[in-house]
């Protein structure tokens, strides 16, 4: 059996998957439940985050409900601005955005392109953008135009 998030464990004594404890996180590298450190906090300015669907308010009030918990909390550092609950990491290449409620590193896949303005990816396929053209560059199609004479 494969476990996914967020069960990543196997139980062998009920034979199914379970989540991770309370005040830990799974690692992926050493395949166990590790302890979170409560020091750090992401950016509430930090790029590259996905919301999972929730607005960016919620977001912004857990940052400050968590830094009134502990005022010793401190943003994580520019080249490694998203915490994943042990450390500050960055998320790059081929996983560029962090995800904020599985706090891992992710990309957008198939038609799903990411938004800086909804801080989510968005599935283009399902999507009914529409796009308004500029009055410049309309009036310079206007004025392209040139007659022979």
């Amino acid at each position: 059996m494969i476990c996914n998030a967020p069960a990543y464990l196997f139980d062998t004594t009920q034979n199914n998957c379970s989540a991770c404890p309370d005040q830990t996180k799974y690692n992926e590298t050493t395949h166990k439940c590790v302890v979170l450190n409560n020091d750090w906090l992401i950016a509430k300015n930090a790029s590259r985050l996905v919301n999972e669907g929730m607005p960016t308010a919620y977001w912004n009030q857990n940052y400050d409900n968590l830094l009134a918990q502990n005022k010793n909390r401190k943003d994580c550092p520019a080249d490694k601005p998203f915490y994943d609950g042990v450390s500050c990491i960055n998320c790059t290449n081929n996983t560029p955005y962090f995800n904020l409620d599985t706090r891992l590193c992710q990309s957008c896949n198939g038609s799903f392109v990411y938004d800086q303005t909804q801080r989510d990816c968005i599935d283009m396929s399902q999507s009914s953008y529409s796009v308004t053209p500029s009055a410049l560059k309309m009036s310079g199609s206007l004025f392209a135009h040139q007659d022979k004479i």
